[in-house]
């Protein structure tokens, strides 16, 4: 909050002496509140005169007006009631604050104006119901946005719930609901196509905060963070997927080639698509999609039903470059339930195992990344997956990930493309009970001659009950047991239920 400053005069004279004058108290330098009420406000004056929103006992009609009206920096202060309106807030740093979720609705009537403004589909038609361009701060607080006056029609236009344009600022408890195309065009994938969409044009450094957020009834993402300089901090989100579909692989969350992005907190949800031309072509949706982005910390989040829970990419050549990789901490997730549903009333086939759909968490390509306790359970592949990670910890003394119930192997270690393998990783002190294949698995070399997994170090883990070994490795080398990879201190139940039988005590 902004305190309010005052400046007195005073004047101490001789005894008897008077003050002269008092001048008058400089402004106050708070960002000034407006006030709109659709039920009784009026955007003029009964003499006809502009109303300038001031006084909460004389409000304006539309938040479009106080808009307009507003200085550069100020606050709207928003009645309960449903406003049919689209939103644009250029070059102002402006508050907008409802009555709460539910209470206060931002709810515009089709056709939506649209404009070419995302940098990341440069010249592609975008419709949006609020959009922030070149905040400095401001945002929005307890409302509704609410597309579902707005359904989109055509296919080859992105539809954005909120829109932060080289912006900076503040999404809190607010509510983003059934932003997205129709029957006929849902799934047609013009862009971010969803709820929140955060870019820039100038890869200046620039913070989106999201607090409380509920987004639901998205076309393809839930949240989308894009373009160097992006910095999103996502905390107690609540995202949730439209469930097994066939026309459209959702994201909860997608972070692409940003400067850092921290989600904690959060549950994303019911992301899951059934893949109807497979073996011609497959893909998956994701809880969160992690691709080029510096710093990523996910920490304290709930991830289930999806298809993969979670995805986290390094690759700067197949992807749109992103900044340098730094630290990424994937740490005290639950990450259950990753689904690869056979969506047989579709005439969709599921994807076999090993191809990367109904997997807890994914790692792909990154360098020096820390996965620590995490609770990974009952997903539909593998529970962690490693492929091409180099310089990895997952778990740690004190620090275990409980992967249990897992449908593939517990903890895979395998290439991200040929002359990629994982190597450099230690996978230490996790338990790995009660999988549908291996508790730990190591690949071995591929038709290409890749030695997939090698150099790494499997110290301290507790193996229990998985269905085909507690622990194998398929590399060949001159470490532990003959394999490319150090096995140390690792407990087998039954004992040396492994392959080769020696790298698990």
């Amino acid at each position: 909050m902004h305190s309010r400053m005052f400046r007195a005069l005073s004047a101490a004279g001789a005894v008897g002496a008077s003050l002269a004058f008092a001048g008058p108290a400089l402004a106050s330098s708070s960002a000034p509140t407006l006030y709109v009420n659709g039920a009784m406000g009026n955007n003029t004056n009964p003499s006809g005169s502009d109303n300038t929103c001031r006084l909460s006992s004389n409000p304006c009609a539309t938040i479009g007006h106080a808009i307009a009206d507003a200085p550069t920096t100020a606050k709207i202060s928003v009645a309960k009631g449903t406003y049919p309106e689209q939103l644009t807030i250029a070059n102002k740093n402006l508050t907008i604050t409802g009555a709460g979720e539910g209470s206060t609705i931002i709810e515009p009537a089709s056709p939506l104006a649209t404009t070419t403004n995302d940098p990341t589909h440069p010249g592609t038609d975008q419709a949006d119901i609020v959009t922030f361009s070149g905040a400095k701060s401001g945002g929005l607080s307890k409302l509704t946005v609410d597309g579902s006056q707005a359904t989109e029609t055509d296919g080859s236009t992105n539809y954005v719930g909120v829109f932060m344009l080289d912006s900076a600022g503040k999404l809190s408890s607010v509510a983003i609901q059934n932003v997205q195309h129709d029957s006929t065009t849902f799934g047609d994938q013009a862009g971010a196509n969803g709820g929140v969409l955060v870019a820039n044009n100038d890869q200046a450094a620039r913070t989106v905060t999201m607090t409380d957020l509920t987004v639901s009834g998205y076309d393809k993402n839930g949240i989308t963070c894009r373009s160097i300089g992006t910095t999103c901090n996502i905390t107690s989100a609540n995202v949730t997927g439209s469930g097994a579909i066939d026309d459209n692989a959702q994201n909860g969350i997608e972070l692409y080639g940003i400067t850092a992005a921290t989600v904690k907190g959060s549950t994303v949800q019911d992301n899951t698509y059934t893949s109807p031309n497979y073996p011609s072509s497959y893909s998956n949706a994701s809880g969160v999609l992690a691709i080029n982005v510096g710093k990523l910390t996910l920490s304290g989040n709930t991830l289930e039903s999806n298809d993969e829970n979670i995805a986290a990419i390094e690759d700067q050549t197949d992807f749109t470059a992103g900044p340098a990789q730094g630290a990424w901490s994937i740490t005290g997730n639950t990450v259950t339930d990753a689904t690869n549903d056979t969506g047989t009333d579709m005439g969709s086939t599921p994807v076999p195992l090993g191809d990367g759909v109904g997997d807890g968490i994914d790692l792909e390509g990154a360098t020096g990344a820390t996965v620590y306790s995490n609770k990974v359970t009952n997903n539909q592949d593998w529970g962690i997956a490693l492929f091409g990670e180099v310089n990895s910890k997952i778990g740690a003394d004190g620090k275990t990930n409980t992967v249990t119930g897992n449908v593939d192997d517990g903890i895979y270690l395998g290439e991200y493309a040929p002359g990629q393998p994982s190597t450099g990783n230690a996978i230490d002190y996790n338990r790995s009970n009660s999988n549908g294949d291996d508790g730990i698995l190591a690949a071995g070399e591929d038709s290409s001659g890749d030695q997939q997994a090698t150099g790494n170090t499997f110290a301290h883990n507790v193996l229990q009950t998985d269905a085909h070994f507690d622990a194998e490795d398929l590399s060949t080398g001159t470490k532990t047991a003959g394999t490319a990879n150090t096995w140390t201190n690792d407990k087998c139940a039954p004992s040396h239920d492994a392959n080769p039988g020696a790298i698990c005590s």
